[in-house]
């Protein structure tokens, strides 16, 4: 039952939404996708969220060209 709940309060959570061209969270400041963006996102995007995360992977390429490729898949892709 704890579980339940909290899966509800993380979808609940105010938007943790990425600030660009960081890609850094605009609610806690980690690596967006942060904790609660990864359960915000599973919940609202289901089985089509490594589809959306890949196109945000992109985004996030071009606004961080420094950025190694492997880094944005492990963050971006991997863990979906």
């Amino acid at each position: 039952m704890t579980r339940g709940w909290t899966t509800y309060a993380t979808v609940l959570a105010p938007p943790h939404d990425p600030l660009r061209p960081s890609w850094l969270c605009a609610q806690d400041g980690q690596a967006w996708p942060c904790d609660v963006a990864r359960a915000q996102l599973a919940a609202e995007h289901g089985d089509a969220l490594a589809a959306v995360l890949a196109e945000q992977l992109v985004l996030a390429a071009r606004e961080m060209p420094n950025a190694r490729p492997a880094d944005l898949h492990k963050r971006f892709v991997a863990w979906t």
